[in-house]
C-alpha cells in the first residue's frame, strides 16, 4: 500500500502502529486492529482509514512476516 504512494498521515501511522505490535508480538490478528493502540485513530478505526480489503492484504504480509520471523528466530 504504500508503494502506491496513497496514504495520508494517520494511514502511514496506523501502518506503523501494527509494525510496531507485530515486531513486538510476532503476531497480529484482525480484531486487534480494533483495540488500543488502534482506536487512537478514532473510535471507528480501522475502517475509516482503510477498506477491508486492504486490511486484509496488510495482515497478509504480517503472516508471511511471522512465518519468515519465526522460522529463523
Amino acid at each position: 500500500m504504500i508503494e502506491k504512494n496513497y496514504l495520508n498521515a494517520d494511514q502511514v501511522n496506523f501502518l506503523g502502529t501494527m509494525q510496531t505490535i507485530l515486531t513486538k508480538k510476532h503476531h497480529i490478528e484482525f480484531s486487534e486492529l480494533y483495540e488500543p493502540p488502534f482506536t487512537n485513530f478514532g473510535p471507528k478505526a480501522p475502517i475509516p482509514l482503510f477498506r477491508k480489503e486492504e486490511l486484509d492484504e496488510a495482515l497478509k504480509m504480517c503472516k508471511s512476516l511471522e512465518v519468515e520471523v519465526l522460522q529463523h528466530a
